[in-house]
Order: C-alpha cells, then sequence, then structure tokens
C-alpha cells in the first residue's frame, strides 16, 4: 500500500477502511486481507500525516477530509455518492439511523446531513458567548467527535461549553 496508514480502521461486515498518509482511502477484504479499491482525495498540504475522518454505515462510507469536504462514499466501490462543504478543520464524522453529522474545527458548525442524498437536515451555530475581556473574539472551536446519547447529540467546544441538540430535531421525529 501507497503510505503508512495514520488514521483509526474502521469497518462494515465485509470490509475495513483507513486512510493511509496520502489522504487515499482503501479497502481492504475483512475475510482475505486482498486490497479491494483505493479513492485518491484531493490533497491541500504536505504534513505527512492523513487528514481524512471516516465512519461507516450500511453500504455507505463518509470521509470528512482537510480540503474542507464530507464526502459518501459507495463502500463497495468507492465512488463517490455525494460531497458537502463544510468547513475547515473537520473532526471524524458520526453516523446515527440515516444521518451523519459533522461538526467543523475552525468554524464553529454541527450540521446533519442524509446519508442517501447528502441534504442537510439541520445545523447549529455554535457561537461560543464570551465571559472575559481575554476571550473577547474567541469562538467555540470543535476539535472532537460528537457523540450521542439518548437521541442528544452532544458535542464540546475547546473552551469547556457543551453543546447539545435533538439528533432528529429537523426531521420531525424523536
Amino acid at each position: 500500500l501507497d503510505g503508512n496508514v495514520e488514521t483509526a480502521p474502521v469497518f462494515d461486515e465485509e470490509r475495513i477502511f483507513f486512510a493511509n498518509e496520502n489522504s487515499n482511502i482503501v479497502a481492504i477484504d475483512r475475510e482475505t486481507s486482498e486490497f479491494l479499491w483505493e479513492s485518491p482525495q484531493p490533497r491541500e498540504r504536505n504534513v505527512g500525516e492523513a487528514t481524512t475522518r471516516l465512519a461507516t454505515t450500511g453500504d455507505t462510507l463518509i470521509s470528512a477530509h482537510e480540503t474542507n469536504m464530507l464526502y459518501a462514499l459507495d463502500a463497495e466501490t468507492g465512488e463517490v455518492n455525494w460531497e458537502r462543504e463544510i468547513g475547515y478543520f473537520t473532526n471524524a464524522p458520526l453516523v446515527v439511523g440515516d444521518q451523519v453529522i459533522a461538526a467543523s474545527g475552525l468554524s464553529p458548525v454541527l450540521r446533519s446531513y442524509d446519508v442517501t442524498t447528502g441534504a442537510e437536515n439541520w445545523r447549529m451555530d455554535a457561537y461560543w458567548q464570551v465571559e472575559s475581556d481575554n476571550q473577547r473574539g474567541s469562538l467555540p472551536t470543535f476539535f472532537t467527535t460528537p457523540t450521542i446519547a439518548n437521541g442528544l447529540v452532544v458535542a464540546a467546544d475547546v473552551h469547556g461549553t457543551v453543546y447539545g441538540i435533538d439528533a432528529h430535531a429537523a426531521t420531525g421525529e424523536g
């Protein structure tokens, strides 16, 4: 394989997926370890490490990428089904049922997309409330992956503020 593996692998029932140091996504067979496909991803920087974060659900692989993009790939072929601009720097996406949730790093926005179509379900602009003069102008930067508990999507920013939103807020469910 071309380049070191520098991300945590994700897997489905048939395949293991990872991104190498060139930010290419690779799929291998879980049983045979046979190489299945490689999907080259755009590369903006030469940072010497993978800057792609992955999640999987059913037949879709989700890739949050350093180019400010969120990609949905066909898990069997590696072909891109849809892509959305989400803001730099992205964290690992979170898959919740039929939606993928992505937290942008330097642009403090939490978004939900339909896994199949890529349509935006909802978004939360998380502008931090300034508590002191030395924090004035500071934004709530997300450097961690959101999580879910009891239908509530939870994300924390670098300032220690915790945000929560109903995972089904825009779908009318829940």
